[in-house]
């Protein structure tokens, strides 16, 4: 199964929220942000700012150039304040920010806010990794789509249906 139709299915089925902290306000743009986290040089973890690009409008609407085979994938729900302590992932993986922010430290002193509709892609396997934590408006939940892209072991594997 390729993700694009994966995601195409759960941007458009997603549950109705507020404009103001859902994927909703990123559907009229022309583009929008990815993060790529890795490990660096010196062991540390990286984060490298990525623009994508928004195809052009078919018949089911516009879509980003993403398309690759999947591990398998899941929809994290996390309260307003949730904090993951540091971690390495345990896979490459694209999260996909459905509401909410979330906000992740590599230990540089910055700490980056992924909105709604922006997406990390998580492949810092060595060293201390990162922290993540939820910050939803209004005390709602902070809520993702991960996807596994490739085991820990780089053997890529296909998504079962069954």
């Amino acid at each position: 199964m390729r993700f694009l139709p994966l995601f195409a299915v759960l941007l458009f089925s997603a549950a109705p929220v507020s404009a103001a902290d859902s994927i909703n306000t990123w559907l009229g743009k022309s583009d929008f942000k990815m993060y790529r986290v890795f490990t660096g040089p010196e062991g540390r973890s990286v984060v490298e700012e990525i623009t994508v690009p928004v195809g052009e409008a078919g018949p089911a609407g516009k879509f980003g150039i993403i398309d690759r085979d999947v591990k398998n994938m899941n929809i994290g729900y996390y309260e307003n304040g949730w904090f993951s302590d540091w971690h390495p992932p345990n896979s490459k993986r694209l999260n996909l920010v459905l509401q909410g922010d979330f906000i992740f430290d590599i230990g540089d002193g910055k700490e980056y806010r992924i909105k709604a509709g922006e997406m990390i892609l998580a492949e810092d396997f060595d060293g201390k990794g990162h922290t993540s934590r939820c910050d939803a408006a209004n005390n709602q939940r902070c809520i993702s789509m991960s996807v596994v892209l490739e085991p820990k072991d780089d053997k890529p594997t296909k998504l079962r249906t069954r």
